[in-house]
């Protein structure tokens, strides 16, 4: 019996249709501890470097961040000043009887993809979604940090060496990049971009061009006409492989476990 073989086209990412970058790490954070939690910070309007105000996050988005990590990330991520939440809310269940809306921090996480869909000579525009985003719209098997790495960012920790980790005990711990007005904008000078589109690689014996880019976790894939090349893989703790000569230097969060 003749094998009929399937016409069906292989599943491709979708390319991100921004200008990509992997935010540089900060190496001077842990001057007194062994190690500490990276952040950066983010501006209201495309000028200076002080971190712009503080922005409300609707129990919506706290009940969806909840189902993107275990029990043990999540109390780490909520416990009031501790990286993103900076005081006391009434989301908190060690104190039900405080009624402050939820209030973050206006950070960046460093060695997260970030796209940026504006730019000025020093600053570019962060996307993200907003905090009046309608979350019942978002499936957390698909709009996560493994399936959407640059509209959620992972929390690390790192020494002045360099050395990344996870947070607390080793914890997942995930923050969506979401906003309210008036903007996000990133300092140009604390992003490493991607190279310039297009571009030309070889892989398997082949020489094959780069026409967009597409995400996966902390990996980085080429897109060309026929298929996704490597250009970055990084899928277990400590693997950071370049199988082509595109390369980045700064390194990646530890790739998660998805729930």
């Amino acid at each position: 019996m003749t094998k009929i073989q399937s016409t069906r086209p292989r599943l491709r990412l979708p390319v991100i249709p921004y200008k990509l970058g992997i935010i540089k790490q900060r190496f001077d954070v842990a001057t007194e501890r062994s190690f500490d939690v990276q952040a950066g910070p983010l501006m209201d309007f495309p000028k200076g470097r002080t971190k712009g105000h503080t922005y409300t996050v609707p129990l919506e988005w706290i009940e969806y961040m909840q189902k993107l990590m275990t029990p043990e990330a999540w109390s780490w991520w909520k416990r009031p000043y501790m990286l993103m939440v900076n005081r006391r809310h009434k989301y908190d269940d060690l104190d039900p009887s405080d009624q402050e809306e939820c209030q973050f921090e206006n950070i960046m996480l460093p060695c997260n993809f970030i796209a940026i869909d504006q730019m000025t000579s020093t600053h570019g525009r962060v996307v993200g979604r907003m905090n009046t985003h309608d979350t019942r719209r978002l499936n957390p098997s698909k709009n996560n940090w493994f399936y959407e790495p640059y509209l959620f960012w992972k929390a690390s920790m790192h020494n002045n060496e360099g050395l990344v980790r996870n947070v607390g005990q080793g914890f997942d711990v995930y923050t969506p990049v979401i906003r309210q007005r008036p903007e996000q904008w990133a300092l140009l000078a604390d992003i490493e971009f991607f190279p310039i589109l297009p571009f030309a690689v070889e892989y398997e014996g082949r020489t094959e061009e780069v026409t967009g880019y597409c995400l996966l976790g902390a990996s980085v894939l080429g897109h060309t006409a026929t298929r996704d090349i490597p250009l970055r893989l990084c899928t277990t703790p400590r693997e950071v492989i370049h199988p082509t000569n595109w390369h980045l230097d700064t390194l990646p969060v530890i790739p998660g476990k998805m729930l």
